[in-house]
């Protein structure tokens, strides 16, 4: 079943809840009443979960089950992958293998036996703040990656260069540096551009 709450706030954060008791779901739904979190659909069944249009943007998932289990955990997988969002789980039974999977499908807080009115909003914005925080760090490592990965196709085009026109390494990235601001595109990608120039060139025809 799933249920589309129309009002909200400028200033509130979009909340999807998710929960397999129709009376917890509507104390849930009470107990954010007149807070910063609107809850803009309620679901209780994984195919009505999986109806929620991420288009409307939620913010925040709340999930409060019994069992956290693998058909849920791969519901969760494909919506992180989809549209990443704080994560707050909370039920009632608690395995190790579970948790593990969770945080691997972007839960930000898996809450065991501690469902209680009072602590929905810090618990809430801890969720927000790590996945803050992991979504920085992840981002940080992606650019790190990248960086590393341009520099190894730059000092490629560089040897390269260094070969064909007999100069030094500071002449042969002195080149690339210049070539790439004449054609306002980054240095990995014109370095790229040299190399797959140079594979094609050296590659045998194919008749």
């Amino acid at each position: 079943m799933l249920n589309s709450i129309d009002s909200k706030t400028a200033t509130s954060f979009n909340t999807l809840v998710f929960c397999d008791k129709p009376l917890l779901s509507r104390q849930l739904q009470s107990a954010l009443a007149g807070t910063d979190y609107q809850v803009t659909h309620c679901a209780e069944t994984l195919q009505a979960l999986l109806a929620v249009p991420l288009t409307d943007e939620p913010t925040v998932l709340l999930m409060a089950v019994e069992e956290c289990h693998q058909d849920l955990l791969k519901l969760l997988k494909m919506i992180h992958q989809q549209r990443p969002m704080p994560v707050v789980v909370f039920t009632s039974q608690y395995d190790d293998s579970e948790l593990e999977e969770a945080i691997d499908a972007g839960v930000s807080a898996y809450i065991v036996d501690g469902l209680q009115p009072q602590r929905l909003l810090p618990v809430l914005k801890l969720a927000q703040a790590r996945f803050r925080k992991n979504q920085l760090l992840e981002k940080q490592l992606n650019e790190l990656k990248t960086a590393l990965e341009d520099r190894k196709v730059i000092e490629r085009a560089k040897g390269m260069i260094m070969q064909q026109r007999n100069c030094c390494e500071d002449e042969a990235y002195r080149l690339i540096r210049t070539a790439a601001m004449n054609q306002n595109m980054r240095m990995a990608a014109l370095a790229k551009n040299i190399l797959s120039t140079t594979d094609l060139i050296d590659s045998p025809l194919k008749v």
